[in-house]
């Protein structure tokens, strides 16, 4: 069935005096927190359009943010392969690690696992027991930089794109490699499942988005050549309906999940972006859409259905 997708831009927050590369759902239903090249770490309010109180300065660029709200903990990966966390509630640095002094690209914590995970520029990622910040596993994946990871609807499973062109997908008991999936003709920049269908999506260098059935062992069963230049990240809507695309192209697109076809692309033209997109983040106040990048502003959109 064909959607009338009905999109509309409803704000711009400024701020940031560099490019940013990572949004992360913020302490309230209707916070973000953002981060990037000017080494700060912000927390906006979606309802004001206007800054928090709260404000993290590093030493570094920030490239990766993930937030424990039931341990009150902010996690941050910065480009010399430092993990900062932050107690939220004391606001102060508790912890610092250093992982392999590469950039760390993804951050990411399972409540099933009670483990968090960094992927670094270096090729290797680390798996971290939370309660004690206990390092468990530190496993080189390849030659090439790891720049993102997403789990399976139970966290059994976590499928991280890698430099080399592959997508690895491995178990989250003893992280075993099940499946090697060879992925784009170029660096595989993101990966994220379908929130009900058994697919697993990728987004590439090569600017297509590829599709994996996960019932049939993952297999290739589909491939769009989707924007211009690189796709950076992929978000689902938190009622399913649609995912959003970011890419180098200086575009977004919003694509409905039903079918993929006829995806409403969003640019300058649209208030959209001038430079380069490099993340975004999809809240579920308001079914707000957040995207953001390398022209230093971050962008809010309502998406629906005409």
């Amino acid at each position: 069935m064909f959607l009338m997708i009905y999109t509309q831009h409803i704000g711009k927050l400024t701020g940031h005096a560099a490019p940013v590369y990572a949004l992360e759902k913020g302490r309230l239903p209707h916070t973000i927190f953002s981060g990037g090249g000017d080494n700060i770490v912000a927390e906006w309010n979606l309802k004001t359009m206007e800054p928090e109180k709260f404000q993290v300065k590093l030493n570094f660029t920030v490239y990766s943010i993930c937030h424990i709200p039931e341990e009150n903990l902010l996690l941050i990966g910065n480009a010399v392969g430092g993990i900062h966390v932050i107690d939220l509630e004391k606001r102060e640095e508790i912890r610092y690690f250093t992982v392999q002094k590469k950039a760390i690209f993804s951050l990411k914590y399972s409540s099933k696992t009670g483990h968090f995970y960094a992927l670094s520029a270096g090729g290797v990622m680390t798996v971290w027991q939370l309660e004690e910040f206990k390092l468990l596993r530190t496993l080189p994946l390849c030659e090439g930089k790891l720049r993102d990871m997403a789990f399976n609807s139970d966290h059994s499973l976590i499928a991280i794109a890698c430099g080399d062109s592959r997508i690895r997908v491995m178990d989250t008991s003893f992280y075993n490699e099940l499946y090697t999936l060879e992925g784009h003709e170029l660096s595989v920049n993101t990966v994220i499942f379908h929130p009900t269908k058994p697919l697993l999506i990728s987004g590439g260098r090569d600017a297509h988005l590829r599709f994996y059935n996960t019932d049939q062992g993952f297999e290739l069963v589909r491939s769009i050549p989707a924007h211009n230049f690189a796709i950076y990240s992929l978000q689902f809507s938190p009622n399913g309906k649609f995912m959003a695309s970011a890419s180098r192209d200086k575009t977004l697109k919003i694509w409905p999940t039903e079918d993929f076809d006829s995806p409403v692309r969003l640019d300058h033209k649209k208030e959209g972006h001038h430079h380069s997109v490099n993340a975004l983040l999809w809240t579920e106040f308001e079914d707000t859409l957040v995207s953001t990048g390398d022209d230093k502003t971050l962008r809010l959109w309502k998406v629906d259905v005409k």
